[in-house]
């Protein structure tokens, strides 16, 4: 290694460094790797590899020129912020791209300590591209540090990976680039549901608003005694569902157990004639209300619905039976306006990918003994992803490989593997989570063909009743239950957010003008000056993000533009240009003002009618 690497490493990458001085007796008198002059002049790199030949890590007769022809097959590399090389060898290929795009970010991760050994000991890293190298790497774990990385920041991510890896590292490659679609998947998963969960999520909780106030809060306002120690059955839609409809049948009718449905496996037990003890639901959406549409059509009274807080508001109206709710943790607005009168602070859950995971977690909390999963395939059965019974307009019932989305193979409960997809998936790590952190609670998957979870053993369902469920547990009388928020302290709180929201309409009117100022500043003052308006900024900024009807209201519609914001601010942190970060907030600033203008007018029309609605109950 070169003198000016090891001085370099020492002050920039020490963890590198101690990395290359650990394994310096692999480098002395080895000729695995081997550095020699092309044809062109320039210094090429071959390996040997498991059988003992030599294979050329770049051209032998033109590296450069081989660097320059993979880089020119680029396309729409503006797209991107981030590019990860997979393997450096003599460093052409990242030179190349890196003066051809000098606003990327670069990333090597070079798996092989002799070619990194090769690389260090030609190239001088002090000069090798100073303002774009971001990252230098050797371990699986560091790679997985720098995905996360990458992840949290929402970057746009290139891969690039010279011939010699592919061939040489392909099953490898496979599982680093899956490993990170996963981790993007999953964010954008979280992203677009909590994107969608902005837009809706005020609206449906100002609605529901009042049906909270006067129905039970099912975690303080039930008998705990009716659930403590017992056992319930979470009953969902997936295809394996329809193997157990005369199991479920025996237990509702000895009440061997609580049947809760959640989802859309409310349709298919009716339509077999089984009533579950409640049906759970909290889906923020406008198509939710189709899914307990069977139980308004047929007038059921008899079974209760626990609601989140946020469902979309049309799945509870005119509901014929019981009403209960739970409390979403990620809902700002009931927590800025609820109180109890008993004085205990109000319980809720946590959102999640799917209702499942949310109930799972309410009968944890209800301190339920045994949990028993029913018909939570998490994949396809036969290309089936529900039960018989249940059937919508807008989705096919069996779908053929090719319209199974981001498809994937997942261990199942028989030691086999079935059919998944990416959000299935993510499921399946929220349900191991939970399951992992209430080691007190059994929970058992009943789902014959369906994915393994971890945690939770497979056992089919008529054992689990031969052997577990031997008398009646059901409390006949569990949802009797009596409200107990102080109304009239949420009719105060509406009235100071109101005052609220006046004063955050007027400190973005003040935004809207400092803006045009720094606008001015950076064409016609100085830098001192322009710097006092970037105080201004920061301090109106502070104001507008403690202001109480942004904060319980406004900042949940908007995350999206904030997370925007942020990013452009840590990007500014960087600049030392005056001007050039004004004119970037000039230029991006409004983006957020238009989104703080845009939610507070959406949502006025239900924010000023909730003092009236709740003064009528």
């Amino acid at each position: 290694m070169l003198i000016d690497n090891k001085n370099y490493l020492r002050f920039r990458n020490r963890k590198l460094l101690q990395i290359m001085n650990q394994h310096e007796a692999l480098f002395h008198n080895n000729d695995d790797c081997v550095v020699e002059t092309s044809k062109s002049g320039s210094p090429t790199l071959k390996r040997r590899d498991k059988s003992g030949n030599y294979i050329y890590v770049h051209s032998r007769y033109n590296p450069e020129r081989e660097a320059a022809v993979l880089v020119s097959r680029l396309d729409e590399m503006d797209q991107y912020d981030h590019v990860i090389f997979i393997g450096i060898g003599l460093g052409y290929a990242v030179q190349t791209l890196a003066a051809e795009y000098p606003q990327l970010k670069i990333s090597v991760f070079e798996p092989d300590l002799q070619v990194l050994n090769a690389f260090l000991s030609t190239q001088r890293l002090g000069e090798f591209c100073p303002d774009q190298l971001d990252s230098l790497i050797v371990d699986e774990q560091q790679l997985g540090i720098l995905f996360e990385q990458i992840v949290d920041k929402r970057e746009r991510c290139y891969f690039f990976v010279l011939p010699y890896y592919e061939k040489q590292y392909r099953e490898q490659i496979d599982t680093w680039m899956s490993r990170l679609k996963t981790m993007l998947f999953n964010t954008k998963v979280q992203v677009v549901a909590r994107n969608f969960f902005q837009r809706t999520v005020i609206i449906n909780a100002m609605h529901n608003l009042p049906k909270v106030l006067t129905t039970p809060n099912i975690f303080q306002d039930t008998d705990s005694a009716a659930f403590e120690g017992k056992t319930a059955i979470l009953v969902s839609a997936g295809p394996s569902l329809n193997e157990e409809f005369d199991n479920l049948r025996r237990i509702k009718k000895k009440g061997l157990a609580y049947i809760f449905s959640v989802g859309s496996s409310i349709n298919a037990l009716i339509n077999h004639d089984i009533y579950p003890d409640a049906f759970w639901s909290y889906d923020a959406s406008e198509k939710n209300q189709i899914v307990n549409q069977i139980v308004k059509d047929k007038g059921i009274t008899s079974i209760p619905m626990i609601f989140g807080d946020c469902i979309g508001y049309g799945a509870i109206e005119n509901y014929p039976g019981p009403l209960l709710h739970m409390i979403l943790k990620q809902n700002p607005l009931s927590h800025e306006l609820l109180s109890r009168l008993d004085g205990r602070p109000v319980l809720g859950v946590n959102d999640a990918a799917s209702i499942a995971i949310v109930t799972l977690q309410a009968l944890m909390q209800l301190k339920f003994r045994t949990i028993i999963l029913v018909g939570q395939n998490l994949g396809y059965r036969d290309h089936h992803m529900y039960a018989s019974g249940i059937s919508y307009d807008h989705m096919k019932e069996k779908l053929s490989d090719a319209e199974i989305p981001d498809k994937r193979m997942v261990a199942s409960v028989d030691g086999g593997q079935i059919v998944s997809n990416a959000g299935f998936d993510l499921m399946r790590q929220q349900f191991e989570r939970y399951i992992q952190m209430n080691p007190h609670v059994q929970v058992i998957n009943t789902t014959k063909g369906g994915a393994a979870i971890k945690g939770a053993d497979f056992v089919p369902l008529d054992r689990v009743i031969a052997t577990q469920l031997d008398k009646q547990t059901v409390a006949p009388d569990w949802i009797k239950g009596n409200p107990n928020y102080d109304i009239d302290k949420v009719s105060i709180k509406l009235a100071k957010l109101a005052a609220h929201a006046d004063e955050l309409k007027r400190m973005v009117g003040q935004l809207e003008r400092l803006l045009d100022k720094l606008d001015e500043a950076a064409h016609h003052s100085s830098d001192n000056q322009i710097r006092k308006k970037f105080d201004q900024l920061d301090r109106l900024m502070h104001s507008i993000e403690r202001n109480k009807y942004y904060l319980a209201v406004i900042s949940t519609m908007i995350g999206g533009a904030i997370d925007y914001i942020k990013k452009t601010n840590g990007e500014l942190i960087k600049s030392e240009d005056v001007r050039a970060k004004a004119e970037t907030i000039v230029r991006e600033y409004p983006k957020l003002v238009n989104a703080l203008n845009g939610s507070m007018e959406r949502i006025a029309p239900s924010f000023e009618s909730l003092p009236e609605a709740i003064k009528n109950l």
